[in-house]
């Protein structure tokens, strides 16, 4: 009889372990469904996560440059660490002060909110080359980077804000996962690009910063085109199909 009773318990735990992830695999298949529908019925949802990679890979990129930069072309203290400190210190006022001052002016409405992303596109454009000649003061490289910075938080923020407010809540989860793995995806290119291109190919990282400039550049001109004309195909008054109601 105790075997029967420890057969038939073992049973019943085999069961349920079996139905657990019967259902686990059911709401992920469910969810991935879901997802990919949604994506494809809102196609400028897609753009606006994939397209922040030229952002996001320049950022990493001059983050990196700027590490090199202040341990050989700026040195101050040992091995750079000073030059390195007040760099990040510059780098992260701009990246906290520029989201504020444009917040004052796009006063959360989508379409200031989308001119303004564009808007810092050339912004960090121009500081790019800006940086390049900036190999002859560091007072000036510091100006250049404080702008510069500003440029991509406010781009990552806005452009997030704007999903946000644009995206339902039962989408958003799936929505910030794909937007947040392309973020550390994009940075961690800009990073690898880095040490590709000044270890292997022995490129002066000033002459970085003209290339990430015309990423940024790039992207200007693509989100220019994007929110004024190529939006407009997508959705209509940035409204948001839902997969349930083509099922």
């Amino acid at each position: 009889i105790e075997d029967a009773f420890l057969n038939d318990n073992n049973k019943n735990i085999f069961q349920r372990i079996i139905g657990f992830l019967i259902s686990t695999c059911n709401t992920f298949f469910v969810m991935s469904r879901d997802g990919i529908m949604f994506y494809w019925l809102n196609k400028h949802i897609l753009f606006y996560c994939f397209f922040k990679l030229t952002s996001n890979l320049p950022s990493g990129c001059i983050n990196s440059i700027n590490i090199i930069n202040a341990q050989n072309h700026f040195k101050m203290g040992e091995d750079g660490a000073l030059s390195l400190g007040i760099m990040y210190a510059v780098i992260g006022i701009g990246t906290a002060i520029a989201p504020i001052i444009w917040k004052k002016i796009s006063k959360n409405r989508i379409n200031r909110l989308e001119t303004i992303i564009y808007i810092n596109y050339l912004i960090a454009a121009i500081c790019c080359v800006s940086l390049y000649f900036s190999k002859i003061n560091f007072i000036w490289f510091l100006v250049s980077n404080l702008f510069r910075s500003g440029g991509p938080a406010t781009i990552y923020i806005f452009s997030s804000s704007i999903l946000q407010q644009t995206v339902p809540d039962k989408y958003r989860g799936r929505v910030f996962a794909l937007d947040n793995a392309l973020l550390l995806i994009g940075t961690s290119i800009g990073i690898i690009i880095t040490g590709f291109t000044v270890d292997y190919l022995n490129l002066d990282p000033f002459d970085l910063y003209l290339l990430m400039g015309l990423v940024y550049f790039l992207g200007f001109i693509f989100w220019m085109f994007f929110f004024l004309f190529l939006k407009k195909i997508f959705t209509k008054d940035n409204s948001i199909l839902l997969p349930q109601d083509y099922y």
